[in-house]
């Protein structure tokens, strides 16, 4: 398995901020409007989500991570790679704080739509190069709480392919054998199976989903992955969560990191692939 299969399996903490003290008599003056729109704050903090997560390959725990929930948005750190995942805006950003760099990944778009929206306008399909991602999700029925939540049992199969003219070769299958629960509404309906498809140097191509199967998705709260690499032995990579707690998250640590530079290129973040590289290649 190479190390860009693996990016997305970085999980991570939260940099927790806290609001300045202010006295008693300070707080009398306050506006009531400004008063209920700090409470409305505090309130939706109250949902913000602290999960730690083991990470195996091959029946070897090789890493935790931790990840912190906001909303729509985490922010996953294991080890020096640290992703924020922006459910609102379609996309996952990998954070090399040593570089103060980022790189963006797109969320795949929808195929079924992308041609439907293409006939409604006229508009002449799309023919450049392409990875498409099929999804396959069947709920076995089988239910049980875990950490509080009521989790659903899924199978899961992926398959990423590159069109012939696609400038990123991709031919990658594995499968899922998870739980998953909704644990907040906004999180919950963003989850995807996938990591983000990582594209070679300079390629730019279109990155397509198709689903099949009655599973919902969910948040992961145990994974255990089977990667296929042609004649090579499968790879085996387990992510289970070993605790689930409340705790407020400051909005700015799920951000854009501002003094960061955008990355156009992947060799901007290579040293987040190097501990996986150990792991699979000896």
């Amino acid at each position: 398995m190479t190390s860009r299969s693996l990016l997305c399996f970085g999980l991570a903490t939260a940099v927790m901020a806290f609001a300045p003290f202010a006295s008693a008599q300070v707080n009398a003056q306050t506006d009531p409007a400004q008063t209920k729109k700090s409470q409305v704050k505090k309130s939706s903090q109250i949902d913000d989500l602290h999960i730690k997560k083991n990470i195996s390959v091959g029946g070897n725990v090789v890493s935790s991570s931790e990840t912190s929930i906001h909303g729509a948005r985490e922010r996953t750190v294991n080890g020096s790679s640290i992703t924020l995942r922006q459910c609102d805006l379609k996309r996952t950003l990998t954070l090399n704080d040593q570089a103060q760099t980022y790189l963006v990944n797109r969320d795949p778009t929808d195929e079924s739509a992308s041609r439907a929206a293409a006939l409604a306008t006229g508009t002449p399909e799309d023919t450049s190069g392409k990875i498409a991602i099929t999804t396959s999700v069947t709920d076995t029925g089988e239910r049980k709480p875990m950490f509080g939540y009521p989790a659903r049992h899924l199978k899961v199969t992926v398959a990423q392919e590159s069109s012939e003219s696609a400038c990123t070769k991709v031919s990658q299958k594995f499968e899922i054998d998870g739980w998953y629960a909704e644990i907040g509404r906004d999180i919950s309906a963003c989850s995807a199976f996938n990591p983000p498809v990582q594209q070679a140097q300079g390629c730019n191509d279109r990155v397509v989903k198709r689903q099949t199967g009655s599973g919902k998705l969910a948040y992961p709260l145990v994974e255990h992955f089977t990667f296929h690499n042609g004649d090579a032995a499968p790879v085996d990579v387990m992510i289970q969560t070993s605790e689930i707690s409340k705790q407020p998250l400051d909005p700015m640590a799920i951000s854009q990191p501002q003094p960061f530079a955008y990355a156009l290129r992947l060799c901007h973040c290579a040293d987040f692939h190097v501990h996986f590289d150990r792991v699979t290649h000896g």
